[in-house]
């Protein structure tokens, strides 16, 4: 087993933003696994949609906004006819997780009132750090750990939206009540506390100016890391939100990842031994 915990550094429009992200790496490596290279998608996931493309698709989508911060950003301005996912409502606060998830009965309740059915591809955006990635990716990530795949992320945000030529505006939108099925919760992509090794850390970087880097960008990066397709990646943050952006990037290039929901949140709960301010 080789366990490494890496520190993230995203770039947002900007400001440099450090955010303590672990990767651990449950190496799980079979005779037929590749390094991963440009040329190598046996299992990436591309979840990503340019503004021009949801431009032309607006009104085939659902269209949500997950923007978190500042509170009053998206009653100030959205995509036109986009549902507000509110992280107050979408989670809760529990013991030892500030962003915990809710039975997947109730998390269904919530996501019929954004008016998703069934047959929808969603498409999520937020704006603000990360290059407006980091509240759409948490999004994106909840949706797939609920069992719902027909899901997209708006590639950088907000502002790209606006720089493309697509509209704006304040109206209130209340969708009409959605029909969608939420299934159980999926441990293919979510960790706990309990299976998760701990150890050391360095630094990754997948966030450019304008939205994620570029997949081959990406990929170079991960293979210098000397993971391949057949790693179990851990992923996790402060609180698990920034965490999601990494989790975004690895499937994107073929890397299986999980992601540790209560974070250092909950580490310093839970082991406490385990975190130090200097990171060593």
């Amino acid at each position: 087993m080789i366990s490494i915990f890496k520190r993230c550094v995203l770039f947002s429009p900007c400001t440099l933003t450090l955010l303590s992200v672990i990767l651990l790496i449950n190496n799980q490596v079979s005779a037929s696994s590749h390094p991963v290279s440009p040329d190598f998608r046996a299992m990436s996931t591309n979840s990503l949609v340019t503004p021009q493309w949801l431009i032309q698709n607006l009104n085939k989508v659902r269209v949500i906004d997950a923007t978190y911060m500042p509170a009053d950003a998206y009653a100030a301005e959205h995509i036109p006819g986009a549902a507000h996912y509110a992280f107050d409502s979408a989670y809760f606060k529990s013991e030892y997780i500030k962003f915990d998830l809710y039975p997947p009965e109730v998390f269904q309740k919530y996501v019929r009132l954004l008016g998703v059915n069934n047959n929808d591809q969603v498409v999520i955006y937020s704006r603000g750090p990360a290059s407006g990635m980091m509240f759409a990716s948490r999004a994106y990530w909840t949706f797939k750990v609920y069992g719902f795949t027909n899901v997209n992320l708006l590639d950088g945000g907000l502002d790209a939206w606006k720089a493309a030529g697509g509209s704006t505006d304040n109206k209130v939108v209340i969708p009409s009540l959605g029909n969608v099925d939420i299934r159980a919760l999926n441990p293919e992509i979510l960790a706990n506390f309990e299976e998760i090794p701990f150890n050391h850390f360095a630094e990754k970087k997948v966030i450019g100016p304008n939205g994620f880097l570029s997949q081959q960008e990406v990929d170079a990066k991960i293979a210098k890391l000397g993971l391949t397709a057949g790693n179990q990646v851990y992923v996790a943050c402060n609180t698990g939100i920034q965490a999601s952006v990494i989790f975004t990037a690895l499937e994107r290039s073929g890397i299986k990842a999980k992601l540790y929901n209560g974070s250092m949140t909950e580490l310093a709960y839970r082991a406490p031994e385990l975190v130090n301010a200097s990171g060593n």
